[in-house]
């Protein structure tokens, strides 16, 4: 529950960039998607996000994809 105040609480002043860091952690699938159904309107709209994830099959929801290899 802190996880979506916090992002809430980012989000009400329509950032022109945000970071997330494992926003979808610990969600269950219909709200994760959810999640990146409104990620994307906020990319669609000219918006830039900064996303870490755990879920290597998030990636399909992004423009860009970096990797880190053994945390480096």
């Amino acid at each position: 529950m802190q996880r979506r105040i916090a992002l809430a609480a980012a989000l009400v002043h329509d950032p022109d960039l945000l970071f997330v860091d494992e926003p979808t952690a610990n969600l269950d699938p219909i709200l994760r998607a959810k999640l990146w159904g409104h990620f994307r309107r906020l990319a669609d709209r000219g918006r830039t996000l900064v996303v870490t994830t755990q879920y290597v099959d998030e990636a399909e929801h992004c423009d860009r994809v970096g990797l880190m290899h053994e945390g480096g």
